[in-house]
């Protein structure tokens, strides 16, 4: 693939995958440039976290990764050193991608909702509900704020603001 048709924050929403993974449950996340969503760490290239996933950006255009091809390592040979050590390599990829139904910001939102729902652990604030800045929160009640702050978003820009906390 030679120019990638987005434009961003382009948001992800992939199957849970690796030893921990629940069968049925979606993950969120999202990418600031080409050279955001054109690499991923060897992890994700072993478990395959980007086959399936489906893209969509702020003018509602969606695509499904039907296809990731390896192209190599990449990065500075010491940050190449480092992240080897801990099995963190960054991977350049190039992806097929298939052009899916538009998709509105209103159904990108309940998208990330039920993905918080999902995946609890992933937005949870500890520190929040430890206390550690006043008196201690309910976990429930502050991923129902954040939903809530979801749902409010005019843009998908907006909504990145609020998960990138």
């Amino acid at each position: 693939m030679s120019a990638l048709p987005f434009k961003y924050p382009l948001f992800a929403f992939g199957r849970d995958v690796g030893r921990n993974a629940q069968a049925g449950r979606e993950t969120v996340t999202w990418f600031g440039d080409d050279e955001d969503v054109s690499t991923c760490k060897g992890w994700d290239l072993k478990h395959g976290a980007r086959m399936g996933m489906i893209l969509v950006d702020p003018t509602g255009r969606s695509w499904e990764i039907v296809g990731v091809k390896d192209l190599g390592i990449v990065g500075s040979v010491l940050g190449r050193i480092v992240r080897f050590v801990f099995q963190q390599n960054d991977h350049a990829i190039e992806m097929d991608l298939v052009e899916r139904p538009p998709m509105s910001l209103d159904q990108v939102k309940d998208r990330v909702c039920a993905s918080i729902d999902a995946n609890p652990d992933d937005w949870r604030d500890d520190e929040a509900i430890a206390g550690e800045s006043g008196e201690p929160q309910d976990e429930l009640e502050l991923l129902d704020r954040l939903k809530s702050r979801v749902r409010k978003a005019k843009t998908l820009k907006g909504v990145v603001k609020i998960l990138d906390r």
